[in-house]
Protein backbone atom coordinates (compact mmCIF):
# COMPACT_ATOMS: atom_id res chain seq x y z
CA UNK A 1 0.00 0.00 0.00
CA UNK A 2 2.63 2.30 0.47
CA UNK A 3 3.84 2.09 -2.63
CA UNK A 4 0.80 3.31 -4.05
CA UNK A 5 0.60 6.19 -1.75
CA UNK A 6 3.30 7.12 -3.08
CA UNK A 7 2.33 6.38 -6.89
CA UNK A 8 5.60 3.75 -7.10
CA UNK A 9 3.39 1.03 -7.33
CA UNK A 10 3.93 -2.01 -10.28
CA UNK A 11 1.82 -3.95 -12.96
CA UNK A 12 1.65 -6.76 -10.47
CA UNK A 13 0.48 -4.57 -7.48
CA UNK A 14 -2.42 -2.97 -9.75
CA UNK A 15 -3.24 -6.63 -10.97
CA UNK A 16 -3.08 -7.80 -7.10
CA UNK A 17 -5.17 -4.63 -6.30
CA UNK A 18 -8.03 -5.74 -9.06
CA UNK A 19 -8.44 -8.89 -8.59
CA UNK A 20 -9.51 -7.83 -4.80
CA UNK A 21 -12.41 -5.79 -6.50
CA UNK A 22 -15.75 -6.86 -5.79
CA UNK A 23 -19.37 -5.09 -6.03
CA UNK A 24 -21.15 -4.19 -3.00
CA UNK A 25 -23.93 -5.35 -4.36
CA UNK A 26 -22.11 -8.80 -4.57
CA UNK A 27 -23.86 -11.62 -2.14
CA UNK A 28 -20.39 -12.36 -0.39
CA UNK A 29 -19.60 -8.42 -0.04
CA UNK A 30 -17.44 -8.92 2.96
CA UNK A 31 -18.95 -5.77 5.10
CA UNK A 32 -15.95 -5.75 7.75
CA UNK A 33 -12.79 -6.36 5.14
CA UNK A 34 -10.23 -3.64 4.84
CA UNK A 35 -11.88 -1.11 2.00
CA UNK A 36 -9.76 1.25 0.08
CA UNK A 37 -10.64 3.94 -1.59
CA UNK A 38 -9.54 7.12 -3.91
CA UNK A 39 -10.83 9.89 -2.23
CA UNK A 40 -10.57 10.80 1.37
CA UNK A 41 -14.28 11.89 1.40
CA UNK A 42 -14.90 8.14 0.45
CA UNK A 43 -12.84 7.38 3.69
CA UNK A 44 -14.67 9.61 5.85
CA UNK A 45 -17.92 7.92 5.26
CA UNK A 46 -16.96 5.01 5.66
CA UNK A 47 -15.49 5.43 8.63
CA UNK A 48 -18.06 7.09 10.01
CA UNK A 49 -20.61 4.27 8.59
CA UNK A 50 -18.43 1.88 10.73
CA UNK A 51 -18.31 4.18 13.74
CA UNK A 52 -22.19 4.72 13.93
CA UNK A 53 -22.19 1.14 13.89
CA UNK A 54 -20.83 -0.01 17.15
CA UNK A 55 -22.59 2.65 19.13
CA UNK A 56 -25.45 4.38 19.07
CA UNK A 57 -24.78 8.59 18.63
CA UNK A 58 -25.19 9.70 22.29
CA UNK A 59 -22.19 7.03 23.11
CA UNK A 60 -20.13 8.49 20.81
CA UNK A 61 -17.75 10.94 21.65
CA UNK A 62 -15.28 13.70 19.54
CA UNK A 63 -11.85 14.17 20.19
CA UNK A 64 -10.05 16.66 18.01
CA UNK A 65 -6.23 16.16 18.07
CA UNK A 66 -3.62 18.49 17.23
CA UNK A 67 -0.27 17.60 15.31
CA UNK A 68 2.84 17.41 17.59
CA UNK A 69 6.43 15.89 17.26
CA UNK A 70 7.61 13.53 20.51
CA UNK A 71 9.65 16.01 22.73
CA UNK A 72 8.69 19.13 21.79
CA UNK A 73 7.07 21.75 23.39
CA UNK A 74 6.68 24.09 21.05
CA UNK A 75 4.68 25.45 18.13
CA UNK A 76 5.82 22.87 15.12
CA UNK A 77 5.56 25.48 11.98
CA UNK A 78 4.19 23.76 8.96
CA UNK A 79 5.23 26.76 6.72
CA UNK A 80 8.08 24.52 4.99
CA UNK A 81 6.52 21.45 4.17
CA UNK A 82 6.36 21.29 0.37
CA UNK A 83 3.47 22.00 -2.23
CA UNK A 84 4.80 19.78 -4.51
CA UNK A 85 2.09 16.69 -4.84
CA UNK A 86 5.28 14.84 -5.70
CA UNK A 87 6.88 14.95 -2.61
CA UNK A 88 4.12 14.19 -0.47
CA UNK A 89 3.45 11.10 -2.12
CA UNK A 90 0.89 13.23 -4.25
CA UNK A 91 -1.40 13.81 -1.56
CA UNK A 92 -2.71 17.41 -2.51
CA UNK A 93 -1.87 19.86 0.17
CA UNK A 94 -4.46 22.80 0.83
CA UNK A 95 -3.82 25.97 2.93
Amino acid sequence: MCLVRTAECTSDDISILKSREISQDSDNYPTDALHVYRLNVNVNERNSHMLNALAQESDQYSVHACDAVAGQTHHIDLSNISNKRTDTGFIVFLK
